[in-house]
C-alpha cells in the first residue's frame, strides 16, 4: 500500500495517493514514514490544514523526522502560518545543516516576505553545501536582483551557467538584469540566446522588446510584444507590455485596445490600469481615465493619486 501510495504521490496522483496512503497508515498506524508521505500527499492535493496535522503526527511518532519538519514547513506557509513555517523550517536546519531542502524552502519564504538579506545568507550557505545545484544559485540571483544588486545577479547567473550552458532561463534572467541596468543590447543578446533555446519563451520576448524600445527601435520592439502576445494570448503581462508600447509610442486608441484586454484576464495590475488611465486622458476620455484612477486607488492609494496628478484632475 505504502509503495502504491509513493509511486502515485511521484506522478502527480494525489487523490490515488491519498487513499493508498490513508490505507496503509491504517494498517501501520505507528509508521511515521507513511503519516509523512501521506502529509505530502495532502499538500499536493492542497488539503493544507490535513497535511499540517498529519506531519505533526509523523513528528510525534519519530520526533527529530527532518523531512516531517520539512514538509509541515510548507504546509504551514500556505496556511498563512509564515511564523510558525519559518520557526519549522529552522529546527529543520537545526536537525541537519547540510540538508539543502529546508534551507532553500525557508530562503524562499524569506525573500517572499522581503527579507531578502537573510535570504541571500541562507542561498549562500546551500551553495556551499550543493555548488552544482543551478536551481539554487538562480534563487540567489533573484535575490540579490531585489536587494539591488543586479550585477551581483549577473555574475551568479553566469556562474550557474557554467554548469549547464543551454538553461533557457539563466539567459532569460540575465537579460533582464541587464535590463534594469539599462544595458540593453547585452538584454537583446541575453534574451536572444534565451529563445534560441526556448523559442516560445515569450517572457523572454517580453524583456527582448522593452530592450528594443530602450534602444528606441520601435519596429523590432513591437514585433517581439506581438509575436509574444500571439504566442501566450491568455497572458494579461502580453497584452500589458503591447498596451504600454502603444501609449509610449503615441498609439492611443491601439493601448486602450490591448490594455482593457489585459485587465479583462485580470482585473487587479496596477501598472496597466495606471497606463490605462494615461491613454484615455491622452484621447480626453476625462470619465474613463478618472475611473481609472477610482479603481487604481483601490489597490495602490500612492499610485492613483499619481495617476490622478499625472493627468491633471
Amino acid at each position: 500500500m505504502f509503495r502504491e501510495g509513493f509511486y502515485h504521490g511521484l506522478l502527480g496522483q494525489s487523490k490515488e495517493a491519498i487513499g493508498h496512503l490513508q490505507r496503509s497508515v491504517t494498517l501501520k498506524p505507528d509508521d511515521p514514514n507513511t503519516r509523512n508521505s501521506l502529509g505530502f500527499a495532502y499538500y499536493d492535493a492542497k488539503r493544507f490544514d490535513e497535511s499540517a496535522a498529519t506531519c505533526l503526527e509523523a513528528i510525534k511518532l519519530r520526533p527529530g523526522y527532518i523531512d516531517a519538519y520539512n514538509n509541515l514547513g510548507l504546509a504551514y506557509h500556505e496556511l498563512q502560518r509564515d511564523d510558525d513555517a519559518i520557526d519549522t523550517f529552522r529546527k529543520a536546519i537545526s536537525l541537519d545543516p547540510s540538508d539543502t531542502r529546508p534551507i532553500t524552502n525557508l530562503g524562499g519564504l524569506l525573500r517572499n516576505l522581503g527579507r531578502h538579506n537573510e535570504s541571500i545568507s541562507l542561498w549562500t550557505k546551500a551553495i556551499h553545501l550543493s555548488p552544482n545545484d543551478i536551481t539554487i544559485r538562480m534563487s540567489l540571483a533573484w535575490a540579490l536582483a531585489e536587494t539591488g544588486q543586479p550585477r551581483e545577479a549577473i555574475h551568479t547567473c553566469q556562474d550557474a551557467l557554467k554548469l549547464i550552458p543551454d538553461c533557457a532561463g539563466g539567459h532569460y534572467n540575465i537579460g533582464m538584469y541587464y535590463l534594469r541596468l539599462h544595458e540593453y543590447q547585452q538584454a537583446i543578446e541575453a534574451e536572444e540566446r534565451a529563445l534560441a533555446l526556448e523559442p516560445e519563451n515569450y517572457q523572454a520576448l517580453w524583456v527582448l522588446g522593452q530592450a528594443f524600445a530602450g534602444q528606441g527601435n520601435n519596429e523590432r520592439a513591437h514585433q517581439a510584444f506581438e509575436r509574444a502576445a500571439k504566442i501566450s494570448p491568455k497572458s494579461p503581462g502580453s497584452w500589458h507590455n503591447l498596451g504600454h508600447f502603444y501609449l509610449e509610442t503615441g498609439q492611443y486608441d491601439n493601448a486602450v485596445k490591448h490594455l482593457e484586454k489585459a485587465l479583462q484576464l485580470r482585473h487587479d495590475l496596477p501598472d496597466a490600469l495606471y497606463s490605462l488611465g494615461l491613454a484615455h486622458a491622452k484621447l480626453g476620455n476625462t470619465a474613463a481615465a478618472l475611473a481609472q484612477c477610482e479603481l487604481l486607488s483601490t489597490l495602490d492609494s500612492d499610485k492613483g493619486r499619481e495617476l490622478r496628478d499625472e493627468i491633471g484632475a
